[in-house]
């Protein structure tokens, strides 16, 4: 179960990386990650708010459910079945989020969930442990500063250290 498999890697104090082509995914990774005693805030790189309920959604596509099971508003079916134990709206930020449908448009209204523009992300990432998700729909890419290269977030810098394999980390966002 994947949810198993991230609680495994974050006890052994590693940072797991799932890939996945479906939404839905995030809710047995949130699951695995408070199992191993963490609770993260979310940071969800989304064209779409994936705030509907059944009772919201017109087409009934579970990809547009997530956000709203993670924080507890929606049918728990799943979430309830994983052990997933709601995340505060005030831990949650939605990064994009430009096609929101009417019933997600309201519900933002009244709550605590924070909706920022890419170019503001970094200013606005909680402190903490963060469970990043990032959509291909999302159309985020980033310049590194350093070097000026454009990547999607989740490939990094290529002209990273070759010493130390990792980025500069100097990244500017866009779209």
């Amino acid at each position: 179960m994947l949810y198993a498999e991230v609680a495994d890697a974050v006890d052994l104090d590693g940072v797991p990386v799932v890939l996945s082509g479906d939404c839905t995914t995030a809710l047995a990774v949130m699951a695995g990650v408070q199992r191993a005693g963490v609770d993260p805030a979310l940071v969800w790189f989304d064209a779409h708010g994936d705030l509907q309920t059944p009772e919201t959604s017109t087409s009934g596509y579970l990809g547009g459910f997530p956000v709203r099971q993670l924080v507890g508003g929606s049918d728990r079916s799943v979430p309830d079945r994983l052990g997933l134990r709601p995340v505060p709206e005030s831990d949650v930020l939605l990064v994009d989020a430009r096609d929101l449908d009417p019933p997600e448009a309201e519900f933002l209204r009244g709550s605590a969930i924070r909706r920022v523009p890419v170019d503001a992300v970094v200013e606005a990432l909680p402190e903490g442990p963060v469970h990043l998700h990032v959509d291909a729909t999302s159309s985020i890419q980033a310049t590194c500063r350093a070097c000026g290269s454009r990547r999607r977030p989740a490939r990094g810098c290529p002209r990273s250290s070759a010493r130390s394999g990792r980025c500069c980390r100097r990244f500017r966002w866009w779209r």
